[in-house]
Parts: structure tokens; C-alpha cells; sequence
């Protein structure tokens, strides 16, 4: 029943000074990179030096390397593509990735390992980044003819 004002004052804290812009050169150059094995290889690399900055790039290695690579290379594609085009581009790109993922074993994999197991072991394929060839991403992101998502006109 306290004003609104009056509650949000109470829990205000001040976070301090925001770190990501101090390290947006290094941040630029690592994803940057237009394959996730690169990226990896960079963030390693960073890491390898220490200081915050080397915690922050081996927090960032350690999330990736949770990920399906299969997923990740699909993720960094969809950014790289959904940057140059419009909503229905992106929209499309959207279809064309989830519409493939879930024929590929990955996601049930992830769900069994997250969800219902709670082993979180999953067991990934391709296992490894370096595994997934430019080909494979490549059909992901091909017209799916007939089903193809469209748009009426406005």
C-alpha cells in the first residue's frame, strides 16, 4: 500500500560504472569473427591474458561451449543475415532455422539433458564446433519452397 515512488526509492541501488563500453574494442574485435570457432579461439585468447576482462571472455567461452554448435553457428548466421535484411526477411530466416532445427537432433537433445533428465550432459551433434561444416548451416537457411513463409500485401 506504500506509493509507488516511495517503494521503487527504497530498492534503488546504484550498479556503478558499466564495464562493456571499456571493453567494446575487444568485444567488436572477437565477435566480429564470421565463424564460432573463431570466436571461441579469440574469447580463449582473452581469456588466457587474466584481469576482468580475461574472467569476462572465459564467463562468455563457458556459456558457448553449453550450447548445441550446431545451434550456435545457426545463431550467429541468423544475426550476420538478419542484420541486412527487413522483418520479413528476418521473419523468413526465423521459419527457415527453427523449421530445420527441429528435424535435427539437437533440441530434443538439449530438452532431454535440461528438462527431463536434468543430467545436463547433452550429447550434441555434431559434437564438436569444429564439426559443422559451411554446408550444413547453408541448408538451414534454404528456401522451403512451398512452405515457404509469406506475407500478404499491405
Amino acid at each position: 500500500g506504500a506509493p509507488v515512488e516511495a517503494s521503487l526509492d527504497e530498492m534503488h541501488t546504484l550498479l556503478g560504472e558499466p564495464q562493456l563500453p571499456q571493453w567494446r574494442d575487444d568485444i567488436d574485435a572477437i565477435f566480429s569473427a564470421d565463424k564460432v570457432t573463431y570466436i571461441l579461439a579469440r574469447l580463449a585468447e582473452l581469456a588466457a591474458k587474466g584481469g576482468d576482462k580475461g574472467e569476462w571472455a572465459q564467463k562468455q567461452l563457458d556459456i558457448i561451449n553449453t550450447k548445441s554448435p550446431t545451434s550456435a553457428a545457426v545463431a550467429l548466421r541468423q544475426m550476420r543475415d538478419g542484420a541486412q535484411a527487413d522483418f520479413d526477411g528476418c521473419m523468413q530466416i526465423e521459419m527457415r532455422a527453427v523449421t530445420r532445427l527441429m528435424a535435427l537432433p539437437d533440441f530434443y537433445e538439449g530438452v532431454r539433458a535440461i528438462i527431463i533428465d536434468k543430467d545436463n550432459a547433452p550429447g550434441w551433434s555434431p559434437a564438436r564446433h569444429t564439426d559443422i561444416t559451411a554446408a550444413q548451416i547453408d541448408a538451414i537457411f534454404e528456401p522451403l519452397g512451398e512452405k515457404e513463409l509469406t506475407f500478404g500485401e499491405n
